[in-house]
């Protein structure tokens, strides 16, 4: 469930493990892989969707070859698609930045928080984040137009399959959420 409080203190965080058996293969590169989790959240003053994406953690394909000699996807980039601005999509308004890579069928230790906090370059203002740790290795994330955020909330499956299928396991997830006005 979403944390619909933007004061600083709220937020919702996702533990849990995941394990990349597959991601899609497409013969266009930039449609490869699968999204596994994301930050969403709403916010004033239109733009977008009206439940948009502020950062997904989209897997990529990195192939090998079997012992058969057949080519195989191996591991996985871990990629975060991080918006620009708030409504960002497109090239223009999402950046692509590499995080890490797992191997296939591995388990992997992820957390997701999105929530509000102080900010410390600024007294009295708050940042919205999106922090993910992601097999103990911490990626950080300060979402734009901070003031325009309504709420912090998490999607987490396998979605967005473009030419293929997607194999992804979930297991010993939780869920936890503080809401502050």
């Amino acid at each position: 469930s979403a944390s619909q409080a933007t004061g600083i203190g709220s937020y919702t965080r996702f533990t849990g493990t995941v394990r990349i058996l597959e991601v899609a293969d497409t013969a266009v590169d930039n449609n490869d892989g699968s999204y596994i989790m994301q930050a969403k959240g709403k916010h004033t003053g239109g733009g977008g969707s009206a439940d948009p994406a502020i950062c997904l953690y989209l897997a990529k394909p990195v192939y090998g070859t079997d012992n058969m000699g057949n080519k195989v996807q191996v591991s996985f980039d871990i990629y975060r698609e991080q918006i620009n601005y708030r409504g960002g999509s497109g090239a223009a308004g999402r950046e692509i930045v590499f995080l890490t890579n797992v191997v296939k069928d591995e388990q992997v230790e992820i957390e997701l928080e999105v929530g509000f906090r102080a900010d410390p370059d600024n007294a009295g203002q708050k940042t919205h984040y999106a922090d993910a740790v992601i097999g103990g290795t911490a990626f950080d994330f300060i979402i734009p137009e901070p003031e325009r955020g309504t709420q912090s909330k998490i999607r987490y499956g396998a979605y967005r399959v473009k030419g293929g299928r997607a194999q992804i396991r979930w297991t010993d997830t939780t869920q936890e959420k503080e809401e502050v006005n």
